[in-house]
């Protein structure tokens, strides 16, 4: 078993006796998936200091390993706290890892608390499309609505509309073969938005 650490090839069980100021400098190179344990990786999401490197390693953690339950439970309370880290790639990676991959509902409050008082836009965005995805699949018409109010306001950034617009489709039961193409030109946005399918999909909704 190996792991790749600042170009060298080193033992997995040496890892806890690297110093501490490597994992805080960001030396770390990007572990194999096969590699990981959990215990690594609480060490790595403990000790990174880089924003760039905390981004790289969240999305490995939510979207690579097979973690089980109880592990993500282990791993949750070391993330949920990234979720107020001053690098706003981190912040974003932390909640999307938290709420769109793993889905985990308890944290839909603290999606929508980032979604609506964050201060960078793309963590915004990140933030709806993770609390979203907690509805995903429920046809709630109450969520529906509250994302068709972000999508038709035109004070709103362009890039938030059309993240509420996809928003709305996740939320939906609409197989993903029958969706228009919710990736719009933000010059016509209003104009390529399909108004009529979304106002019956929230009639129909329950």
């Amino acid at each position: 078993m190996v792991i790749s650490v600042v170009g060298s090839i080193l033992d997995a069980g040496a890892v806890e006796k690297i110093p501490a100021k490597l994992v805080q400098a960001g030396n770390y190179k990007k572990l194999t998936t096969n590699i990981m344990n959990i215990k690594e990786m609480q060490q790595l999401l403990e000790n990174e200091s880089d924003g760039n490197e905390l981004y790289d390693l969240l999305i490995d953690c939510g979207k690579k390993y097979p973690w089980t339950p109880q592990e993500k439970n282990q791993l949750k309370n070391i993330i949920i706290k990234i979720c107020d880290n001053p690098n706003e790639q981190a912040r974003s990676a932390s909640i999307k890892v938290l709420c769109f991959y793993w889905g985990m509902e308890e944290f839909r409050d603290k999606a929508w608390e980032m979604f609506s008082y964050d201060k960078d836009d793309d963590t915004r965005s990140d933030a709806l499309i993770s609390w979203a995805n907690t509805y995903r699949k429920q046809n709630k018409a109450s969520v529906m609505k509250t994302l068709y109010s972000i999508l038709e306001n035109k004070n709103t950034e362009v890039n938030i509309r059309e993240t509420a617009y996809r928003c709305i489709f996740y939320v939906s039961p609409l197989p993903p073969d029958s969706r228009p193409n919710q990736i719009l030109d933000w010059d016509h946005f209003d104009e390529n938005v399909d108004w009529k399918l979304i106002e019956k999909m929230i009639s129909e909704a329950q």
